[in-house]
């Protein structure tokens, strides 16, 4: 994990800065909103409020969703991960976005779920994930009992299943380019509010799949399924 060896403040009345030393010895940029400009408890436990940081600060982006306290935004640099994600409190990862392909954030999990979400209010957009073509796991896989979950703007490629929601309430699925999967999205338990729009699903298996699934409103709209 990080190490907190190494603090330095600037203009603590608007914004902070800290150069912090990581497991793997890479010195780099940490900024802080105003909030957190005003002391830093035990350095070696994560901050008691939420912040926005670069992935690039530790040495995986698990190591960066373990030590980020709820409701934090991490920001993840270009590059290839070769990892799976659990993430199990409420947060945001942002990639750099989808639209340039040489600037990709990929995470492949080879041959394993790739994205496993297992709390509310997660947002994760602008990466680009995979199984590696296995074709035996799920690539985004959001779990029970869950609401608020926000898939945006992602590529979604090679597995089993792209999207499976497990019964995640009030779930957005929006403007991904989702393909080579079995299943495209599969959808099953309560989905109750949940909205599948804007996205480009192509040569999956199949496109949108809703088995068992129980809801009062439900929306799929504007997707490209082919």
């Amino acid at each position: 994990g990080a190490t907190w060896d190494q603090i330095t403040y600037s203009d603590s009345d608007v914004s902070a800065s800290k150069s912090i030393k990581v497991a793997n010895d890479e010195t780099r940029a940490l900024s802080m909103e105003t909030d957190f400009a005003y002391g830093l408890g035990d350095f070696g436990t994560p901050f008691d409020n939420p912040l926005i940081f670069s992935a690039g600060l530790f040495s995986t982006i698990q190591e960066a969703i373990d030590f980020a306290p709820v409701g934090s935004t991490i920001n993840v640099e270009p590059g290839i991960y070769y990892e799976a994600l659990s993430i199990n409190k409420s947060l945001t990862l942002l990639g750099p976005g989808i639209t340039d392909e040489l600037n990709l954030a990929t995470i492949n999990s080879e041959c394993s779920q790739t994205v496993g979400i297992m709390a509310s209010n997660v947002i994760i957009s602008g990466f680009d994930m995979t199984e590696d073509g296995c074709n035996s796991e799920t690539v985004v896989y959001i779990g029970t009992n869950l609401q608020d979950v926000t898939i945006t703007e992602n590529i979604i490629r090679d597995g089993y299943y792209g999207v499976y929601t497990n019964g995640s309430a009030n779930t957005i699925i929006q403007n991904n380019e989702i393909m080579y999967n079995t299943y495209g999205i599969y959808l099953t338990g309560d989905i109750n509010g949940s909205q599948i729009t804007g996205n480009n699903i192509h040569d999956n298996g199949e496109g949108i799949s809703v088995s068992g699934a129980t809801f009062n409103t439900f929306s799929i709209t504007n997707n490209q399924v082919v």
